[in-house]
C-alpha cells in the first residue's frame, strides 16, 4: 500500500495530465465526476437505527459471508494489542516476465490442509501495459500459486489486481477485466476460494468503476481501499475543490467514500457484500505533527456509523501500518494509545466478528414509524452535513429529554419504558442549532406479553 502513489495518481487525474488519445474521454469522465462527487457530498443525511435481531441482517449468500455482523483484521504481522483478528491480510505481488512463463515454471504438485481460518490474500498487479497480456503464457505459475493457496486449508479471499482504477496500475480498462476473469475462472474450481474484485474507492477522477467491472460471474466480494485523510496530498493549502474532490479536508468522512462504492453497486445493480481490504485514519504526518483529534471523530464515523448506513459492508481490514517513504500520513493506529483504546472501544460493538467463522447475534435497521420494540430500546443515529465533523444527538421520549451525546454513532439504550404506545423524537444539532428531527410512534412490551394493539 503506498499513499503517495494513490494520490499521486489521483492529482494527475485532477490535473488532466493526459495522453492525446485518452484526453477527451478522460475530461468528459473528469467533469461527471467531480459534479457527483459534488452532488453526493452536498446531500444532507439523517438516520436512526435500533439494533435488532441477526436474522434482519443484509445478507447476499455469498461464499464465506457471514450470515450477520462484519469481520474485522489486519494485516497478519500487524495485529492491534487486544483486539482479536478475525481474518489476516497478506500482500503478494504478480509481475508478468520472463522469468514465470510455462516453459520456466512446471505444474506442481499440492498437498492440502485443514484450517478454520480465513485470510484476505491481496495479489497485487505490477505491470503497467495498455497492450493485452496473454496470461495462458503464465498458466503454470498462476495454477501453481492458486493451488497452493488452496492448499492451505484457509478460507481464501482472494483480491487481484487490487486498486486498478488508478491510473498507475492498469492504463486499460479491457485488460484489467480480461486478467481478473483469467485468474477467476481457475480460483472458482476451489472450494475455499472466493474472488474480491477490490477498486480505491474514490480511484483516478478520469476513470469509471463500471469500465473495471469484470461481470457478477467473476465476482464474488466487492471490495475497497478507504482511508480517511486530513488533507489532499497532506497539503494544508489544497483548494476546495481537490479536497472535495477526494473527499478530504473539510469534506472527510468515511461514511461519504463507502457512499462511492455503495452508489456504484446500487446503479448497476450489483447484490453483493463488500469489505474493506485495507483502510485506516490518517493522525500523524512524517514530521510529527499530530492529528489525533480530528482522527479520533473519523475513527468513531469508521468503525462506529459505516457499518449501520451501509449494513452491506461486512469485513474491515484495518491497514494498521506506516510506510515512512511513501505516505502522507501514519496510518499505524495501534501505535497511538488514544485511537488504540477507542478502537478497543468500538470493536466490542456485537456486530464485529473477531472470531471466525462466527457470526453476530444481532444486526442494526432503520427505525421506522409504528417500530415496537421488546423489554428494551437500543438506538443509535447518524447525521450527515456538508463539511461538518461534529454533531450532537439528543433523544427524547414523550416529551422528555432522555439522553444526549456529541459521539457517533450516538447510543442510547433503555430497560425501562413503560409498557404501551410513545412518541421518539430525534434531534441533531450542529453547534448547538438545531438542524434536524425525526419523530416515530413506538410500541414497548415486556417479553410474554400479549401484542399490543
Amino acid at each position: 500500500m503506498y499513499i503517495l502513489k494513490r494520490i499521486a495518481a489521483a492529482a494527475l487525474s485532477a490535473l488532466m495530465c493526459f495522453s492525446t488519445v485518452s484526453y477527451a474521454k478522460s475530461n468528459d469522465y473528469i467533469n461527471y465526476n467531480i459534479d457527483k462527487r459534488r452532488e453526493m457530498l452536498y446531500e444532507e443525511d439523517f438516520r436512526v437505527f435500533a439494533e435488532n435481531a441477526a436474522e434482519y441482517s443484509v445478507y447476499y449468500g455469498a461464499k464465506f459471508e457471514p450470515r450477520s455482523g462484519v469481520i474485522i483484521g489486519t494485516p497478519e504481522n500487524r495485529r492491534y494489542d487486544g483486539i482479536e483478528n478475525g481474518i489476516d491480510t497478506h500482500y503478494d505481488w504478480f509481475v508478468p516476465s520472463g522469468e514465470i512463463t510455462n516453459d520456466k515454471v512446471a505444474r506442481e504438485e499440492t498437498a492440502e490442509k485443514q484450517s478454520d481460518h480465513t485470510r484476505l490474500v491481496g495479489w497485487n498487479w505490477n505491470f503497467k501495459s495498455q497492450t493485452p497480456v496473454d496470461m495462458s503464457l503464465y498458466e503454470n505459475y498462476i495454477k501453481n500459486y492458486i493451488d497452493n493457496l488452496a492448499a492451505r486449508g484457509e478460507d481464501i479471499l482472494l483480491i487481484f489486481g487490487k486498486e486498478m482504477n488508478i491510473d498507475d496500475n492498469f492504463l486499460d480498462e479491457q485488460v484489467f477485466i480480461d486478467c481478473f476473469r483469467y485468474v477467476a475462472d481457475y480460483a472458482h474450481t476451489k472450494e475455499n476460494i472466493a474472488m474480491v474484485w477490490a477498486p480505491n474507492d474514490t480511484g483516478g477522477l478520469d476513470t469509471r468503476l463500471a469500465d473495471f467491472w469484470p461481470g457478477d460471474e467473476y465476482v464474488d466480494w466487492v471490495g475497497c481501499s478507504l482511508y480517511s485523510m486530513p488533507y489532499f496530498t497532506g497539503d494544508k493549502n489544497s483548494d476546495d475543490g481537490a479536497n472535495m474532490s477526494f473527499i478530504m479536508g473539510e469534506y472527510a468522512n468515511p461514511v461519504m467514500r463507502a457512499k462511492v462504492i455503495h452508489e456504484f453497486m446500487a446503479e448497476n445493480n450489483i447484490q453483493k457484500p463488500v469489505m474493506i481490504t485495507e483502510g485506516g485514519i490518517g493522525y500523524e504526518t512524517p514530521e510529527g505533527e499530530s492529528y489525533t483529534n480530528w482522527a479520533l471523530q473519523q475513527l468513531r464515523k469508521y468503525y462506529g456509523e459505516m457499518v449501520r448506513v451501509y449494513p452491506e459492508f461486512k469485513c474491515i481490514v484495518s491497514f494498521n501500518n506506516y510506510v515512512a517513504d511513501g505516505d502522507y500520513y501514519r496510518y499505524d493506529m495501534g501505535n497511538d494509545p488514544v485511537l488504540l483504546e477507542n478502537m478497543r472501544y468500538l470493536t466490542q460493538d456485537p456486530i464485529y466478528i473477531t472470531d471466525y467463522p462466527k457470526n453476530a447475534p444481532i444486526s442494526y435497521t432503520e427505525v421506522f414509524d409504528g417500530i415496537d420494540f421488546y423489554d428494551k430500546i437500543k438506538l443509535s443515529a447518524y447525521g450527515y452535513l456538508p463539511k461538518n465533523q461534529y454533531m450532537t444527538v439528543k433523544y427524547i421520549i414523550d416529551g422528555e429529554p432522555v439522553h444526549e451525546t456529541p459521539y457517533p454513532p450516538y447510543h442510547y439504550e433503555t430497560y425501562d419504558t413503560a409498557e404501551g404506545n410513545h412518541r421518539l423524537r430525534v434531534e441533531f444539532y450542529d453547534n448547538g442549532a438545531l438542524v434536524k428531527a425525526l419523530e416515530y410512534d413506538f410500541g414497548f412490551k415486556r417479553s410474554g406479553t400479549a401484542p399490543l394493539c
